[in-house]
């Protein structure tokens, strides 16, 4: 099946295609849409997704569309072609979903990650052996912190939408305890002075990384709980990394 999804991390849509029947959909506010778009334009799409983040230049996009028996002849045709799934996608509310990067090609907003990748990531390499394992178990915090997620519900507070701890609330207390270790043992390995910069950007990622561990993260939108939990996947994997990457530097 050809199906790819991305999640805006800024309104946490989540925008999949399904080339294989040709569908759009978005799933927002706890609500699912989708239009059904012609063969052309979902391949279009798929492949413009899957290419995500970078540029489909104009000529793979006119081997597309001749592969489907359009009469692209030229860029402009091409340029009239893709106005089209444009129109589309606004039914969806989808404006602004497809830039044109002038000479370059078509691509998509920053914002936007695609949800497989993040689950095949690749491991920044750090040489302290010590930090190493530490990150070891961070990571498993982090594995339990999203299968919580997976298994808890979204409940109202005065200050938004957060996760009902109640229910782990004694694992969440476990899992804070070793992760306090793991991140004072890394500190103490990293052997910097108290004010150094980037001994200051660590602690404020390590502090970020400590609200998904802890499931203390909050949307102002009610969200489905799937988009909660590919969002809540997406935003703790991206901080995990740039902990990996501050080490990276340190080491």
């Amino acid at each position: 099946m050809k199906f790819v999804s991305l999640i805006d991390l800024k309104t946490q849509k989540i925008v999949s295609v399904n080339a294989t029947s040709n569908m759009v959909s978005v799933e927002a506010d706890g609500e699912i849409r989708e239009i059904r778009l012609p063969p052309w334009g979902a391949e279009f799409l798929y492949v413009l997704f899957k290419r995500h983040p970078n540029a489909l230049s104009y000529p793979e996009i006119l081997k597309i569309f001749r592969s489907h028996r359009l009469s692209t002849t030229d860029t402009t045709c091409m340029h009239r072609k893709i106005s089209e799934v444009r129109k589309a996608l606004n039914m969806l509310k989808l404006e602004g979903l497809i830039l044109n990067s002038r000479g370059a090609g078509y691509l998509l907003p920053l914002e936007f990650k695609n949800i497989d990748s993040l689950q095949k990531r690749q491991k920044t390499e750090i040489r302290n052996k010590k930090v190493e394992k530490c990150m070891q178990k961070i990571e498993l915090l982090v594995q339990a912190a999203i299968e919580a997620t997976s298994q808890c519900e979204i409940i109202q507070n005065p200050d938004g939408y957060i996760m009902n701890r109640t229910p782990v609330k004694e694992v969440i207390a476990n899992n804070l305890k070793i992760f306090d270790a793991c991140v004072s043992n890394i500190t103490h390995e990293a052997q910097l002075h108290s004010a150094d910069f980037k001994l200051l950007r660590l602690q404020y990622v390590f502090a970020k990384l400590k609200t998904y561990i802890g499931l203390a993260r909050i949307s102002e939108y009610s969200i489905s709980p799937n988009q909660w939990l590919e969002w809540f996947k997406t935003e703790i994997y991206q901080t995990l990394e740039d902990v990996e990457q501050l080490l990276k530097s340190i080491s």
